[in-house]
């Protein structure tokens, strides 16, 4: 991935290897170490979701982490930052210079060091994704069928938001067999290549479809799960702005249970999002290569 002459650089930011490049305007892109992980058409609003996702890849407290941002975009990148320093998990250094449009963006090397075992923890990862997603999706629907009082229906970005939501969950509700059905194949296909792997010469064709079949499968849920973050992103921050207008917490309205258990699901779905694209160099490209 390499920004091209047409392409706005927004925001580069590195913790330590890893890098994430946030590129174009409609629409923006996300990279994390030159993997796509999520787009958007609405700029206003990604932000506090790239805050969250540099969250999630941060490895230990206290991250370090450089910005180098285009002056141009500092209401994004702003946001974006006051994600990260919220959470008390990490350290931003803000660089003066701006993101380097000479910098190599291409995706990190893979690399060969492919393992039965390996192969085996990726797909027991891969169910670990699904359900994540069923229950991020499950927990976001229980939260939207509880019936509000109706002085809170009175704000218009409230009730805005809401309705943004419930479209969100109708549309991810097909995306949720989508992912169900690709985490079994994905299963299938993995076990397939784990005793194809061993003979390569004797198996060769079943080694590629199984390759091309996981490659595809995995897209399914990388984007299925990226969709999710990005359109419900606005429901796992309603709490600020239930309390910007009834001055009570989001947790006044909906069961505590409920509402923190998406919450942390809604966290794990960003994890995992960061999870897939480290895996998609470590464990799709050398399949690729096999």
């Amino acid at each position: 991935m390499k920004s091209s002459a047409a392409e706005t650089h927004i925001g580069q930011v590195f913790l330590g290897s890893d890098r994430f490049d946030v590129l174009g305007t409609k629409p923006t892109y996300c990279y994390f170490n030159g993997v796509h992980i999520a787009n958007t058409s609405d700029l206003d609003t990604f932000g506090p979701i790239v805050g969250m996702f540099i969250l999630s890849a941060c490895g230990a407290p206290e991250t370090k982490i450089q910005v180098k941002g285009n002056p141009s975009y500092a209401d994004f990148l702003k946001d974006m930052i006051d994600t990260i320093t919220k959470s008390d998990q990490a350290k931003v250094f803000v660089l003066e210079t701006k993101p380097d449009e000479i910098t190599d963006n291409k995706p990190i090397e893979a690399s060969d060091k492919l393992t039965m075992q390996s192969l085996d923890d990726y797909r027991e990862s891969i169910k670990q994704v699904a359900e994540c997603f069923d229950d991020t999706l499950r927990l976001a629907n229980a939260i939207l069928k509880t019936k509000l009082p109706h002085s809170a229906h009175g704000f218009k970005e409230l009730d805005r938001t809401l309705a943004r939501a419930k479209l969100a969950t109708s549309e991810l509700a097909v995306k949720e067999e989508l992912c169900e059905i690709a985490s079994e194949q994905i299963g299938t296909r993995i076990g397939q290549l784990i005793m194809a792997l061993e003979n390569k010469t004797r198996y060769p064709k079943i080694i590629a479809a199984a390759v091309n079949q996981t490659n595809r499968h995995f897209g399914t849920i990388k984007t299925s799960l990226s969709e999710c973050l990005c359109s419900l992103h606005p429901l796992y921050d309603i709490n600020s702005i239930f309390k910007k207008y009834t001055g009570y917490p989001a947790t006044w309205f909906y069961d505590p249970t409920t509402y923190y258990s998406f919450s942390e699901r809604f966290k794990d779905a960003s994890d995992h999002l960061i999870e897939l694209a480290r895996s998609e160099n470590s464990i799709l490209k050398p399949l690729s290569r096999s």
